[in-house]
């Protein structure tokens, strides 16, 4: 997914928390690249980490999702479990493939995310949370907020 529109800067914080949102996407290119923000060297770093995490957890899980014939890449959360009608209320999140839970947080200031987990169990940061319930996390800048189906960390 590309960042923003051409020919636009937006805020730092935001444009961290999209970049966080934009290493799920299938196809990650940018309109306005890290080094338009004035050597922001705390920036630089972050991008190089977040480049390397989609090599290491994102794209291995792209690979898998494109493996189950007719399903998407990315996800509405509900087509983890149709059935469970909380799925539908969770807009800001989505799935890539079976066994990842995204949920950006796209708005300023804000540095923890109310999330819902479907039935199982998801790991998040060395925490195992059982699923099948809305739960708070904190969700600071330097955070991606995602949850991977497992049954341990």
């Amino acid at each position: 997914g590309d960042l923003v529109a051409p020919g636009t800067k937006p805020e730092r914080e935001l444009y961290f928390r999209w970049w966080q949102l934009a290493v799920f996407m299938p196809v990650l290119q940018f309109s306005v690249l890290p080094s338009d923000y004035n050597d922001d060297f705390e920036l630089t770093k972050v991008s190089r980490v977040l480049t390397q995490f989609r090599k290491t957890r994102v794209e291995p899980a792209i690979r898998e999702a494109l493996e189950e014939p007719g399903a998407p890449i990315v996800r509405p959360l509900w087509w983890l479990d149709p059935r469970d009608s909380n799925t539908y209320g969770a807009g800001h999140q989505f799935a890539l493939g079976r066994n990842l839970i995204v949920a950006p947080v796209l708005e300023p200031g804000r540095n923890s995310a109310y999330v819902y987990l479907p039935q199982g169990w998801w790991c998040e940061d060395q925490k195992l949370h059982r699923g099948g319930k809305w739960i708070s996390v904190v969700a600071p800048l330097e955070k991606v907020t995602y949850f991977s189906r497992s049954d341990k960390c």
